[in-house]
């Protein structure tokens, strides 16, 4: 699926005017980081550059179901695990900025009730783990999502309505590989049933499958170069290892995952409806907004929105108006969709990278903001996919891969991301390097 000569002229108009925004922007940071060093030196001060410190306390650094065993074996206090978190929350936060709103009170007050619980001795360790198998664990949710008691935050897009409900899917995220299914088995609620979770997984046996980068997407940026080391060294060691062949496989249709995820995210509804678009969300109350427009008032720093808005709603109207183009992307869509799940069967597993570069610094994504189309592909297609950590690059940044799997296949993913966390150590603690 090629794009128009329009199209491409675009994108590289697009990347030319976010580089030098980019550099501009990064310049300006310095020399603003620059005066006021000199301004604080002035006073008899320096700036403190801080880090998250290593966690301390040792329950901090168990897995979820080890801390709820413990619970429901009365060998720990349900406020004691809770008072530690809070601790740490407190520690770290006001570093990075991670919980933007805390019910502590009312969540010591759930826990004492936990403790009160567990003291009358009603139930037994086997009926609590089957009633309530994370009882006393400490959670927190995204603040995008829905959640009793505490206002929602509407606006996120694209909504999940009509058939966008199955591109939305959100799993677990934890630590360690072993929390995985259990928090899974909670959230899938009576759909746990479609999966295979029970059954036995011999490593030796699944067909591995590799795929080092998306073919070369103009929209997204190529590979880092850690990032591909870290790949191949995975698949050697599975190889050395496990006495498995990772087949290399170069999947095409992998390079227009932006444009596919883009189409089917903008298409119509099954009552044939059409779905309501970013652009129509930038307008103020129906006022109509044109993205080129935008894009020529932000370059003047007169446009009340962000370049990836921008470039979202100037994506979105090259795409709404080529009709044969979202038709081809609609059905390569699906001939995707097909390739893969014929490629993986019901013993297959695809290893690819969980995105293209390291974690980014502030405002880097402006310059390429479709780089997350590397995880969002496979939501389009409907695919398991775990992300396993693979330890952490040469400055200190998490590198890591994706394990996909067939539909319904996740005790596949699950049992490969147990295995490369033994193999590659597994989550690290921040601070460390």
């Amino acid at each position: 699926m090629a794009l128009t000569r329009a199209q491409r002229c675009l994108v590289r108009v697009l990347r030319f005017f976010s580089g030098a925004f980019l550099t501009l922007l990064s310049l300006a940071l310095r020399v603003s980081a620059l005066l006021s060093w000199k301004a604080k030196g002035a006073r008899g001060s320096r700036p403190a550059w801080r880090t998250v410190p290593p966690p301390d306390q040792p329950l901090l650094l168990l897995p979820a179901g080890e801390l709820a065993r413990r619970i429901r074996r009365r060998e720990l206090k349900c406020v004691d695990l809770l008072e530690t978190y809070i601790e740490r929350i407190k520690q770290v936060n006001p570093l990075i900025n991670a919980i933007v709103k805390d019910r502590f009170e009312a969540a010591l007050q759930e826990a004492q009730v936990v403790d009160q619980l567990l003291s009358d001795g009603q139930e037994d360790e086997e009926s609590l783990q089957k009633k309530f198998p994370l009882l006393g664990i400490p959670v927190t949710v995204k603040e995008a999502f829905a959640l009793y008691g505490v206002v929602p935050n509407d606006g996120q897009f694209p909504d999940a309505v009509g058939h966008r409900i199955n591109f939305l899917c959100t799993g677990p995220m934890c630590r360690y590989a072993e929390d995985m299914e259990l928090l899974l088995r909670v959230m899938a609620g009576p759909n746990i049933s479609k999966l295979k979770l029970d059954d036995p997984v011999s490593l030796q046996k699944i067909k591995f499958y590799s795929m080092e980068h998306d073919g070369g997407s103009i929209f997204l940026l190529p590979v880092d170069k850690e990032i591909l080391q870290a790949h191949r060294k995975t698949v050697a060691h599975l190889e050395t290892d496990l006495g498995v062949e990772v087949e290399n496989v170069a999947i095409s249709k992998m390079k227009y995952s932006f444009q596919i995820w883009s189409v089917m995210m903008s298409s119509k509804s099954s009552d044939n409806q059409e779905n309501q678009t970013f652009t129509d969300l930038l307008g103020d109350h129906g006022k109509p907004v044109w993205p080129s427009w935008e894009l020529v008032k932000w370059m003047m720093r007169l446009s009340s929105h962000t370049f990836p808005a921008i470039a979202l709603g100037i994506t979105e109207k090259l795409t709404k108006y080529n009709s044969k183009a979202n038709a081809k992307l609609a059905s390569m869509a699906q001939s995707l969709q097909t390739e893969m799940v014929e490629l993986l069967g019901e013993n297959g597993v695809f290893l690819y990278p969980s995105h293209p570069v390291l974690a980014p610094k502030h405002h880097a994504p402006l310059g390429m903001p479709f780089n997350f189309a590397y995880t969002a592909i496979f939501n389009i297609l409907g695919l398991p996919v775990t992300q396993c950590p693979l330890g952490l690059s040469k400055d200190g940044l998490p590198l890591g891969i994706q394990v996909v799997a067939g539909p319904h296949n996740d005790h596949l993913t699950l049992a490969v991301a147990r295995y490369l966390e033994k193999a590659f150590g597994g989550w690290v603690p921040p601070g460390q390097s």
